[in-house]
Parts: C-alpha cells; structure tokens; sequence
C-alpha cells in the first residue's frame, strides 16, 4: 500500500545524506591527515572521525567519533527528507507513518549494525593520532531504511486493525443495547 511512499522516501533520505556529504567535505588537509580523511566514496555515505592520544585507546575514539558523525549525518537527512516528504501528503495514514519516520532515533543501531571501517590510521609522533573513517553503502542504507519504513507501516495497519475492531465492538454494543431497551425486534 504505501511502496511508492517508501521508495520516494528513502531515495530522498539517501540524496539528502549524499549532499550533506559533498556540504561539508573539505578540500583542507592538516599535517599528517591521511590523504582519505574526509573524502567520499561513490555510492556511500563515508565520515571520518580523529583522536588523539595512544592506541588502541586513540584508534577506538576515533571510531566512536566517526560511527556518531554518522549516525547524526543519517539523523539529520531522514528528518529533513521526512519533513520536504510531508508537505506533499494529503492522506493522514501516510502523513502518521512519514512523520514518525522522521523522528526515529534508533540510527546508532543501524550505524553499529550496516556501518563499515573502510580506514583506520595511526600516526606516532609528537603529537600521536588515530583517523578512522566508517561509512555505509547504499544498499545497505536503503535496506535498513526500508526495514524501518516497513516496521512502522507494520505498527500503522496494527493501530487501524485494533480501532476498527473497537469500533465494530462498539457498534455491536451498541445494537444490544437498542434490541434490550425495544424488545423483541421480530
């Protein structure tokens, strides 16, 4: 029922998580940055994240700070494509189901399950440091983008299934109600 919705949907998620990428990658390159720290990679949303300080402590830093880089970048495009989503929907199921796909907030779950360290660096020195870059490819994104689209769809029909059973419960009640008062209706 809603595969159009879903589609548009998290194609648009993906367009806004790619241009936030190319918003916010810069061509400056600091002393001893590895030449990858930064850049993206086709097809894939990519963050890279800096610690310093002694391995493994500094390269697990750097980690966490790359998988919340990501995690906030995932965030941020999925309300953004919820919210430009929302002002073309007329139907108030679809607007229920685009709104609160928009204000999910399980992404460190999706970050630690689909995300992937495509670099890891340490540089020893005076000043030593760790650069870790996480990213997720597309199919994977639009796997657990889809898979929560389809959850929250699942929720949707389930709250509809339990109001419309209510509501033919009150109904039925209700014409009890009228047959005892009237009485016999033959």
């Amino acid at each position: 029922m809603f595969e159009s919705l879903a589609f548009a949907l998290i194609k648009t998620v993906f367009v806004f998580v790619l241009q936030k990428g190319l918003e916010d990658t810069h061509p400056v390159k600091l002393e001893g940055m590895p030449k990858w720290y930064g850049e993206e990679i086709a097809q894939q949303a990519c963050e890279s994240g800096m610690a310093r300080g002694t391995m493994p402590e500094a390269l697990d830093k750097a980690i966490a700070d790359a998988s919340g880089r990501l995690e906030r970048r995932i965030r941020a495009a999925t309300k953004n494509a919820s919210e430009a989503t929302l002002r073309g929907l007329r139907d108030e199921d679809e607007r229920t189901i685009v709104a609160a796909f928009g204000r999910e907030d399980d992404f460190s779950r999706m970050v630690s399950r689909s995300a992937v360290r495509k670099n890891q660096e340490y540089k020893d020195g005076s000043q030593p440091a760790a650069y870790a870059r996480m990213c997720i490819a597309e199919p994977q994104m639009n796997a657990e983008l889809r898979a929560r689209f389809d959850g929250l769809a699942r929720q949707l029909a389930l709250h509809r299934g339990k109001k419309a059973d209510k509501e033919l419960d009150d109904e039925v009640i209700g014409d009890d109600s009228i047959q005892s008062k009237g009485g016999n209706t033959r």
